[in-house]
């Protein structure tokens, strides 16, 4: 029945919670695809006896149910709802709460109409960025098709280890979703967060998905809880943020101390100004010493710079 209604519609709702007091539930909403191909069937087979802890039974796992007949769901996570303590009276002590729950301060009455600790994914001010990208999405990829090395060099850079876990924020097209799978292997966790639906469509399209999990997120309110990453990529992106100094304590706030930020462009300052009719002013946030200053605010400690023509790369460690 299950199999017949993702056939169908493909929308999904999972729930997980934990029935002990004071009770936590999340919920996760997005669509599901099922992929019929074999190869792709034994793959992700695979990939679930790996995350189940039998890597040394991955590939067998994988044979016998990446068959015709089996059914695998892929799910693209386009909402995420937490609730954290339903039998509580008053919001849990802010210095607790995860910097990305967006809480709401009612009376014991009005939790009855919408229950507190309830986190949204989506921030509200960001429709000039979504209106931008999704106009531009479907011919992203073509419009760039040179930047792949340059992104697999940044991504070396980063220094992943096996089995890390690591942000692509703004992701886009999920251009850097391969590198940084190859970096991190089948036991690592990537993640693909961006505001844009379009541009997450195009990554499905382009089978960027089989990389890592896509969200569309906020990257300036991650739902993430803290210190549950070892980095951080970003491409393209610091231009695009909004307050600069609060969005990088959020990327502080979801690494570990320790973690690394990436933020990488693939062409330099000069270059892309060039390219886009400008001039590169004083104020530019990517010139080093407005960006060191930048990061030492954010609680980051920036390690190195690269602003060549061929590409734009700041490395950050994250401060204890």
């Amino acid at each position: 029945m299950k199999g017949r209604n993702l056939t169908r519609d493909g929308r999904v709702a999972l729930t997980m919670d934990d029935d002990r007091p004071p009770l936590h539930l999340v919920l996760l909403s997005g669509r599901a695809r099922l992929p019929e191909d074999p190869a792709e069937l034994r793959h992700r087979a695979a990939r679930v006896a790996v995350r189940c802890r039998r890597e040394d039974r991955a590939e067998e796992f994988g044979a016998r149910n990446g068959v015709p007949g089996e059914l695998l769901a892929h799910v693209n996570v386009g909402e995420v709802v937490a609730i954290r303590d339903l039998t509580a009276g008053a919001v849990p002590r802010a210095d607790r709460q995860p910097r990305c729950a967006r809480r709401r301060t009612r009376t014991r009455k009005a939790q009855g109409r919408e229950n507190q600790g309830i986190m949204r994914v989506m921030s509200d001010d960001h429709a000039h960025v979504q209106e931008f990208f999704t106009a531009r999405a479907a011919e992203w990829d073509s419009k760039f098709p040179d930047d792949g090395p340059a992104y697999a060099t940044a991504v070396a850079d980063l220094g992943l280890r096996a089995g890390g876990r690591v942000l692509d924020a703004g992701c886009g097209t999920g251009r850097a979703l391969a590198p940084l799978r190859a970096a991190v292997g089948p036991t690592g966790m990537v993640l693909g967060a961006d505001l844009t639906p379009a541009m997450l469509a195009a990554a499905v399209a382009a089978g960027r998905d089989r990389e890592g999990a896509l969200l569309l997120a906020d990257v300036a309110a991650l739902p993430l809880r803290s210190e549950c990453l070892d980095a951080v990529f970003a491409a393209g992106l610091i231009a695009h943020l909004p307050r600069p100094v609060e969005n990088l304590r959020e990327f502080a706030r979801v690494v570990r101390p320790g973690g690394r930020l990436a933020l990488f462009h693939p062409i330099g300052r000069a270059a892309l100004a060039a390219r886009q009719g400008r001039q590169i002013t004083p104020e530019d946030l990517r010139a080093e010493p407005n960006l060191l200053a930048l990061l030492s605010r954010s609680g980051w400690r920036m390690t190195s710079y690269v602003d060549e023509d061929a590409r734009f790369l700041a490395l950050a460690v994250r401060e204890s």
